[in-house]
């Protein structure tokens, strides 16, 4: 950066510009004023003007906070619902296990309202003191991820303040969540009777599962996942809050490894199919191809292509829409057009292939003819009628082409270019980039190489943020796991304690637990897989812009590395609850009446 005078000074254009910012009053019509600022200084070559929101900083950093907001508001209610099942199910089974305490209550003449209100604060101080640790968390992660974004974008550096409003949403989200599922979990301290209540409860009658209306393959199990496979349908809600969880650890697993695919597949595209050149040498004006022909025949250059960045205004009716036109050579082997769905576009010999943005601002479709008015600010703007050929829907930026010979008609000119794409002996490309940078009638080079390493460098940060989300996907998933075992377990205690009395050994106890993990988890895993995909498209979908939008990409890989992933941590929790089961006194839990 350096000051306005020096740029001026060094340039040898004393008092000239060549852009103006305008900050708007409250109030203000913005079109009107686009219109009369344009009028002002058409006479001194204005060639276009654009208000902030359409500038391309502007709307990458807009779309990457919009799919930010949408990630802060689905993620944590996908979240809290999850925790307000599992708290449901936690309540539930601790009320059923102290039927007989909340029977001797209401005999004592404790009512109905201050019995519930007992599990529903104990559900409320569960909440209060995890909203308290993940508020701290959270506060530590936000101030990681602010660095990150710092570094990402380029920004000045970001005010890392604690935001008091949204510490006391999360307290209140949370509170909310504790208190309903108190409040639905103790209802049914309103139908224990105090003198059932001192009885025995009988065990819950045994159900068919769906497998069991298919004889042929119900007899081909063994007996070990018979009863795996009943317990699991024994207990529906809990199943149900099992394979909810499994599925959003995997949902999360899998959008967090599409991002990694995402941006794997649009550095393949942009640097390795369409932009194959070494060097794109732009110049101060459009020059004749005679002024740039010995360059063919330098021994560093294997290739060399013309190319014309033509800036314009296109109209259909009254509508109108600012562009940059591409000239290219039809048969360019340098660089090449892809749409997002990586398939390659034809540059016409005539008409123009146009960008799937300005045909949608403008309602062009194939076939429709649009006028076309060059604002390349040198000489007299001319105006000529084109035929859309085709509609390109590119992954990033803009996207309309046109042959070079037409890019030449549009200026009323022939056989001049504005850049040039080179493509180069590798060992010699420093000593051409230097003798490349000292030509007058140069104003830039541009190396497809050094924006893919500065590119690399900038991901590389964004990676944390990413790793963090897998290892919180993980733990959540091994989190559901253990709990979900650990309750099976306690439940369990005089079943499992009676077959082990039976003659069944403790590895095969645990193998019935594991199976009834398992049968879960892949559940789970499966249907999380399809399910993170669609996440990844909505996602998609909403942070789609005129500026880039990109297909769903997710590597067949990628989905093994997530299961595999899953699995791992699912293993984790199982073996953590699985350890109870050396721990299991068979003399108390048979002696235990619940």
């Amino acid at each position: 950066m350096v000051s306005q005078l020096h740029a001026q000074q060094i340039l040898g254009l004393p008092g000239q510009v060549n852009q103006i910012l305008v900050d708007l009053a409250p109030g203000v019509d913005e079109e009107e004023l686009k219109q009369e600022i344009e009028k002002i200084l058409a006479p001194y070559g204005n060639i276009t003007s654009s208000p902030r929101k359409e500038q391309s900083s502007h709307v990458v950093l807009q779309a990457e906070l919009d799919g930010i907001q949408l990630f802060a508001r689905s993620i944590p209610f996908m979240f809290f619902l999850v925790a307000a099942a599992i708290q449901f199910i936690i309540l539930t089974r601790m009320i059923r296990s102290q039927r007989l305490s909340i029977g001797v209550m209401k005999a004592l003449g404790y009512n109905n309202r201050r019995i519930m209100w007992h599990y529903t604060a104990y559900g409320l101080v569960v909440s209060l003191v995890a909203a308290t640790l993940g508020s701290i968390l959270g506060m530590g992660l936000a101030a990681v991820l602010n660095n990150l974004y710092v570094q990402f974008f380029n920004l000045p550096a970001l005010v890392n303040d604690v935001n008091i409003r949204v510490v006391l949403n999360s307290f209140l989200i949370t509170s909310v969540v504790g208190v309903a599922s108190g409040l639905f979990a103790s209802r049914s301290i309103i139908r224990i009777n105090p003198a059932e209540a001192m009885r025995t409860q009988p065990p819950s009658s045994g159900r068919h599962t769906l497998l069991e209306s298919w004889p042929w393959l119900w007899k081909q199990l063994s007996s070990s996942w018979k009863m795996s496979l009943r317990s699991i349908f024994r207990n529906r809600g809990r199943f149900v809050v099992t394979v909810l969880g499994i599925i959003s650890s995997v949902v999360l697993l899998v959008f967090a490894c599409f991002s990694l695919d995402a941006t794997d597949y649009l550095m393949n595209q942009n640097f390795k199919q369409i932009n194959r050149y070494d060097y794109l040498i732009r110049f101060t004006e459009p020059i004749k191809y005679t002024e740039i022909l010995d360059w063919n025949r330098w021994d560093e250059v294997q290739r060399m292509e013309a190319m014309m960045e033509l800036p314009v205004k296109l109209y259909v009716g009254d509508k109108s829409e600012d562009e940059v036109v591409v000239g290219m050579e039809t048969s360019s082997q340098l660089k090449r057009v892809y749409d997002k769905f990586g398939q390659e576009q034809q540059i016409p010999d005539q008409g123009i292939l146009i960008s799937k943005r300005v045909a949608d601002k403008l309602g062009l479709q194939v076939g429709d003819e649009v006028r076309v008015e060059t604002t390349l600010g040198i000489g007299p703007s001319r105006i000529s009628q084109l035929t859309i050929m085709g509609i390109n829907e590119p992954m990033t930026g803009g996207g309309s082409y046109v042959s070079l010979s037409t890019a030449n008609n549009l200026l009323g000119e022939q056989e001049v270019a504005s850049a040039v794409l080179l493509k180069l002996d590798a060992a010699q490309m420093p000593s051409v980039e230097n003798r490349l940078q000292e030509m007058s009638r140069v104003s830039s080079v541009t190396s497809p190489a050094q924006e893919q390493e500065t590119y690399e460098e900038l991901m590389g940060t964004a990676t944390t943020s990413i790793a963090v989300m897998i290892l919180f996907a993980g733990l959540l998933g091994m989190a559901i796991i253990y709990n979900t075992s650990v309750m099976t377990f306690n439940e369990r205690q005089r079943e499992l304690a009676s077959l082990r009395v039976l003659g069944y050994s403790q590895g095969e106890v645990a193998g019935l637990l594991r199976k009834e993990t398992w049968i879960q988890a892949m559940l789970g895993i499966g249907l999380g897989l399809p399910a993170g995909k669609a996440a990844g498209a909505a996602y998609m979908a909403s942070a789609s812009t005129d500026l880039y939008s990109f297909p769903v990409i997710i590597y067949p890989r990628t989905y093994l590395v997530v299961a595999i992933v899953a699995m791992v941590f699912v293993w984790i929790g199982q073996q953590l609850a699985i350890r109870k089961v050396g721990r299991l006194d068979m003399v108390e839990a048979l002696k235990n009446q619940d």
